[in-house]
């Protein structure tokens, strides 16, 4: 065999062994990507399984006024703050609105935590969350909706008829 050949194995070879490491560095490079991603959206099923609610009645309380009483079923505590923080939509049949948390004036909402365990800062898994509903007019017979939404997404409707 001449030098030259054997020279060209070489370089070859080389070639060869660069071409399969620059491939094997990408692809791991992917799989470490997808698996950090896929991890990621694992965690945020896991959290979404988690946290729950469930209205478990709504009711005229006054002329003007109106209380739903919401469970925490999942396995997440809700701070206060992050309660705060919640979308409340609420109203008759057609004229349901989103309802800001303690404004100065109706309409407008605040909640008191019912506690089955402790007197904390924190809505913790199987208590209770009343909210005090305040209507800018006089709550009338017939349909109303409700829709609480916590911070990350979870929420839950209710219909009940006065």
């Amino acid at each position: 065999m001449s030098s030259s050949h054997v020279l060209s194995e070489v370089i070859l070879t080389v070639a060869a062994i660069v071409l399969v490491t620059t491939l094997s560095l990408a692809v791991f490079f992917n799989l470490q990507v997808f698996g950090n991603n896929y991890s990621g959206t694992m965690d945020e099923i896991s959290q979404n399984l988690k946290a729950d609610i469930k209205i478990v009645y709504a009711a005229k309380t006054g002329n003007y006024e109106a209380k739903i009483w919401i469970k925490n079923s999942g396995k997440t505590r809700f701070s206060v703050n992050i309660l705060a923080t919640s979308i409340l939509i609420f109203g008759p049949k057609g004229n349901f609105k989103v309802i800001p948390y303690n404004s100065s004036s109706p309409p407008t909402w605040n909640f008191t935590i019912i506690s089955a365990f402790n007197e904390d800062s924190f809505w913790d898994p199987y208590e209770l969350l009343e909210i005090l509903v305040l209507w800018d007019s006089e709550l009338s017979s017939g349909k109303y909706y409700v829709r609480f939404t916590v911070y990350d997404g979870i929420s839950e409707t209710y219909t009940f008829t006065i």
